[in-house]
């Protein structure tokens, strides 16, 4: 397997939205690139901190996929290189384990990555872009991410972007605060607007593009208000936060209509969620507006980070047999179909001659290797 990794230990937040798929282009993309006569296999994972592309194929798939993905965002080469980090065979399979536990994140332990990952294989899965291949490590990787979860202290207290952002707003120094959540049917808006729902004094109006998402969302958020999208900007004038976290490609609040349609000028805080951002970064130099915005974050996440190192050790050490189980299924697949052939083999061939002709063909590593296979296989018969 290879990666491509574009992430926020490789790119800024102005280059990362540069590279940034919406589901459709996901689709599209994937699609695309399997139709190469060098690529089999091809997903992709998009979150707000990373966009990355694992696919199978020949040596020369990583440059195809680079020239694919080049051409398709319309980023010069010489300049999408930069922000690349590619990963091949075993490290590319440890680097999806450790990204699946939430080990890479930028907050070490957050939950929502396992449920991207998720997604994101469920989606190549059903466009028919993955084989044996993909399947074996993806699955390995979100039952391995599981495992964490129970064994290891990584994903006690969790955090995420979604509650550091609620934890601003708790600090804002006013007795009862109204909140609009620009995208509160999705994954980030769903955890920012339960945890201001879990606070008193604090009004939350969350915005939905479809009646569909409101009546999915109702069940769970009774105290949240659901408000059409269009009326966005009538909200804001009473509101002392906005949240967004949307998955659009465009901005959700503009500096012109904000300045046209908002009638009031008190305080705000805007958080901007959202990868290519949702939020017009000139608002964030008009007077009474603080703007933060994904990168902000990182920042705040450093003191969880510290916190958690030791659990992401232990949990790396857990990962790495989990790993090896993998590894040890691919190679096997790719050695079932000489089965037929080992069994015609031993038909003609006792074990004693194929030992010592092991020993005549075999360098000293790999000599000690078979030995020990050998010894295994005894000691389980016993």
């Amino acid at each position: 397997m290879y990666i491509i990794s574009i992430s926020h230990k490789t790119a800024p937040l102005n280059i990362r939205k540069l590279f940034a798929f919406t589901k459709e282009e996901q689709i599209d993309f994937i699609n695309s690139a399997i139709t190469h006569p060098c690529v089999s296999q091809c997903l992709i994972l998009n979150t707000c901190n990373r966009l990355e592309i694992y696919f199978e194929g020949d040596a020369a798939a990583p440059t195809a996929i680079e020239s694919l993905l080049s051409a398709y965002k319309r980023i010069p080469p010489k300049t999408a290189v930069k922000y690349y980090h590619n990963f091949e065979g075993e490290k590319a399979i440890a680097h999806l384990f450790r990204v699946t536990a939430g080990i890479d994140s930028m907050l070490i332990g957050e939950d929502e990555i396992l449920g991207q990952v998720k997604a994101a294989y469920a989606l190549a899965l059903e466009e028919g872009t993955t084989g044996f291949d993909l399947n074996t490590i993806f699955k390995g990787a979100i039952t391995a991410a599981k495992k964490i979860k129970t064994q290891t202290g990584l994903s006690k207290t969790p955090i995420s972007i979604g509650t550091l952002a609620a934890n601003l707003v708790f600090d804002i120094n006013k007795e009862e605060k109204t909140v609009v959540v620009i995208g509160a049917s999705g994954k980030t808006g769903t955890i920012v607007a339960k945890n201001l729902l879990a606070k008193p004094n604090i009004k939350v109006l969350g915005t939905l593009r479809t009646h569909k998402s409101q009546d999915k969302l109702e069940a769970f958020y009774k105290n949240l208000t659901y408000v059409n999208y269009k009326d966005r900007y009538h909200l804001i004038d009473e509101a002392d936060v906005v949240i967004s976290a949307t998955s659009s490609p465009h901005h959700t609040i503009t500096l012109e209509e904000y300045t046209n349609l908002v009638t009031t000028n008190k305080p705000r805080l805007f958080i901007d969620l959202a990868v290519p951002p949702d939020i017009d970064k000139r608002l964030g130099k008009e007077q009474n507006i603080t703007l933060y915005n994904i990168d902000y974050f990182e920042t705040l996440s450093k003191t969880n980070n510290i916190l958690k190192k030791q659990e992401a050790e232990t949990a790396a050490e857990v990962l790495s047999s989990f790993v090896d189980d993998t590894l040890k299924e691919l190679n096997f697949h790719k050695f079932l179909p000489q089965m037929d052939s080992l069994k015609e083999y031993f038909e003609v061939n006792s074990i004693e001659n194929t030992v010592y002709k092991l020993r005549k063909l075999s360098n000293n590593e790999e000599l000690t290797a078979i030995i020990s296979a050998f010894n295994k296989v005894i000691e389980s018969s016993d």
